[in-house]
């Protein structure tokens, strides 16, 4: 099918015929566009072209530009680019600044992040060739890997030689179902990911060192040892955030008998948390420790208490938006139930299978029985019910610091935010992983994802600093910036008209904003 269609670019019209075709291969339409000459808004060739018959237009491309010109600027402020340079050789460096900053825009299996890299405009910006095909990234990714070690150089150059906050993630091996090796076209595959830990540390705002560790080595080990690897690398203090889970008192212990500051939160459901809440019960209702931080209202209850030779604080929080809003999931879940049960007829295995099945969340708030109707009846368990509401909008610390109540909300969020990171690129790999030969992929992998998490961290610090971080998020800046492409006019790339946002978000993250120069080489 072939059509004509007007675009317009920097206040002039210029007319394309755009021939869409059906790729076998891809099973998906592509098109091809020919730039035919300018004309006005409704379509008419004015000027030269208007004179003249065009026989064979050139054909014209346009490319995704205005956010991955962002992160780009972003990582070169940020000196991340530059980093790689250094480490890995200049040409090695801005092909591995095309592959982290597409990674960071549009994630992806590794398979495709050469088709990805060849749809938008960052080989230009780089100068970079083209990629041709998947075996350039391959035989990249299998150097990276077979100098892993190399990456301390890189931690050398981002490193400031200040404090370090060590943020402990899920491991990558967690959802990994064994591959057997696979033949064929696409190539050899590995069985999964070693069981391995994810650690990133941040010196203020910026992310500039990881770690794995197994987990067999005990969270006090693995705390040393990471330590006094920063400590190679001339950074003054470290302290850890661990994951959320179960810690028991041998745990406790151990961990406090390190030395080593930590912060971890904790599982209502433990007894330990179970026993805070209930004491934080009275003083969350006060109006005493009732603060507002970043547009909630938070209610916090503090203590301390003495633990194998030392002081540990225990810090409740409450938000009471997000309290309201999972008080509101939890009665919305329990009328549904109780709906279902009351218009259906008793059956005494049929029930209580389906009710297990669709309300398995629930289901232990309630007693079904029969009615005298002989219909389905959902009781409410006041206590089962009680307790869950209690849990609602709480969050429990320990920590070994001293640190104000509201630093903990933000280096929560700070690892909820790289937990997602890490969890797609996990299910990245686990879709491609198959195309790798050899573990060594997999390692310079994630050396590609550590530097597409700093340099997301690096927007969602300077967008939290601007006059935008009450009414854009990171995801919509970029998603907003990714509205400016750019077209080829002749031999000459041109930058399509920008919004007023567009050049909103540029100025206030300090990003200058680009004309038809900067596209074409200059800066």
């Amino acid at each position: 099918m072939t059509y004509r269609v007007v675009q317009k670019v920097k206040g002039n019209h210029y007319l394309y015929e755009v021939e869409s075709t059906w790729d076998p291969v891809k099973k998906s339409s592509r098109q091809t566009r020919r730039y035919i000459g300018k004309c006005d808004e409704d379509g008419n060739l004015v000027g030269k072209a208007a004179e003249r018959v065009v026989e064979s237009p050139a054909p014209v491309q346009s490319k995704s530009f205005g956010q991955y010109y962002l992160m780009l600027e972003i990582a070169r402020d940020a000196g991340i680019v530059d980093a790689l340079e250094r480490t890995y050789g200049a040409k090695n460096g801005r092909i591995m600044a095309g592959f982290f900053l597409n990674r960071a825009v549009r994630p992806g299996p590794p398979s495709m992040s050469v088709d990805l890299l060849n749809e938008c405009f960052l080989p230009e910006m780089l100068g970079i060739d083209d990629m041709s095909d998947w075996s350039t990234l391959r035989k990249m990714l299998i150097n990276l890997g077979a100098a892993f070690n190399d990456r301390h150089t890189l931690f050398r150059e981002l490193a400031d030689g200040g404090d370090a906050v060590v943020y402990e993630l899920m491991s990558l091996a967690e959802s990994f179902t064994p591959l057997e090796t696979v033949r064929g076209d696409v190539g050899y595959g590995f069985s999964g990911l070693p069981k391995i830990k994810v650690s990133l540390g941040f010196s203020g705002d910026r992310c500039f060192y990881f770690a794995f560790t197994t987990p067999e080595e005990s969270d006090a080990s693995a705390m040393s040892s990471i330590t006094a690897d920063l400590r190679g690398l001339g950074m003054r203090g470290t302290e850890f955030f661990l994951r959320p889970r179960v810690f028991n008192e041998r745990e406790v212990s151990g961990l406090m008998s390190s030395g080593i500051p930590f912060s971890a939160p904790l599982s209502t459901d433990t007894p330990m948390g179970r026993r805070l809440m209930a004491e934080s019960s009275k003083a969350l209702k006060g109006p005493l420790d009732t603060f507002v931080y970043r547009g909630s209202v938070y209610r916090v209850y503090e203590k301390t208490e003495e633990v194998s030779g030392g002081t540990l604080r225990f810090l409740v929080y409450i938000n009471e938006k997000r309290r309201n809003d999972e008080v509101l999931a939890l009665y919305s879940r329990l009328e549904e139930l109780e709906s279902a049960v009351a218009s259906t007829e008793w059956s005494d295995s049929a029930r209580r299978d389906e009710a297990r099945t669709l309300y398995s969340d629930v289901l232990g708030m309630f007693d079904i029985a029969e009615g005298e109707d002989g219909m389905a009846r959902a009781v409410r368990r006041r206590n089962a019910i009680s307790a869950a509401e209690n849990k609602c909008g709480k969050t429990v610390v320990m920590t070994t610091t001293s640190r104000p109540w509201n630093d903990f909300l933000d280096m929560l969020d700070r690892q909820n935010e790289s937990e997602f990171y890490i969890r797609q690129f996990r299910l990245d790999l686990e879709e491609g992983a198959r195309y790798f030969a050899s573990i060594l992929e997999g390692n310079g992998s994630f050396i590609q994802e550590f530097a597409a998490i700093a340099v997301r961290n690096e927007l969602r610090t300077r967008l939290a600093a601007s006059s935008l971080r009450n009414r854009i998020s990171p995801m919509e800046a970029v998603s907003e910036m990714g509205k400016l492409k750019v077209t080829r006019v002749g031999d000459r790339w041109v930058l399509n008209e920008m919004s007023p946002l567009q050049k909103t978000i540029l100025t206030e993250l300090g990003v200058e904003v680009p004309t038809d120069a900067t596209v074409n080489g200059g800066r």
